[in-house]
């Protein structure tokens, strides 16, 4: 059995949900105004939900963006976590193809430019963290 699988098999798997953060022609993210009924609630956020069996961080990151957004994206490196989600694998992802077609959990969704995030007052607080210090976690500049 492999280190890995043991963990996880004594402690959960290490990340229980993923969450996509894509980035358009290097200068725009893919944000949508939650309808969930937690602390995301009417705040914009990044694409994500819950891993499923056996998939990695990355590709759970690139499925949730699909079945959510209508949009294709690919992973971009390794999943990486924040201070208070600990649970959370946060994945950079490449815009491939489609127009953002929110399904029932956001009531809208657009392209934001990075420049513009900043005056955003309803942005949830965890994506204006990762979005402040993306540059400390893709070796990318991209405003």
């Amino acid at each position: 059995m492999r280190l890995s699988n043991l963990v996880e098999s004594l402690y959960g798997p290490p990340y229980k949900s993923a969450v996509a953060i894509v980035i358009k022609d290097g200068k725009q993210v893919l944000l949508g105004k939650s309808t969930a009924e937690d602390d995301r609630g009417g705040t914009w956020c990044f694409p994500g939900g819950g891993i499923k069996s056996g998939e990695s961080p990355e590709k759970g990151a690139a499925r949730e963006c699909s079945e959510e957004t209508g949009i294709s994206a690919s992973p971009e490196g390794d999943a990486f976590t924040i201070y208070n989600m600990p649970n959370v694998a946060f994945v950079i992802c490449i815009y491939k193809s489609g127009e953002p077609k929110p399904n029932h959990e956001f009531s809208d969704m657009r392209w934001i430019d990075f420049h513009d995030i900043e005056f955003m007052e309803d942005l949830f607080e965890p994506n204006r963290y990762i979005i402040d210090n993306l540059n400390a976690h893709y070796p990318m500049s991209f405003v």
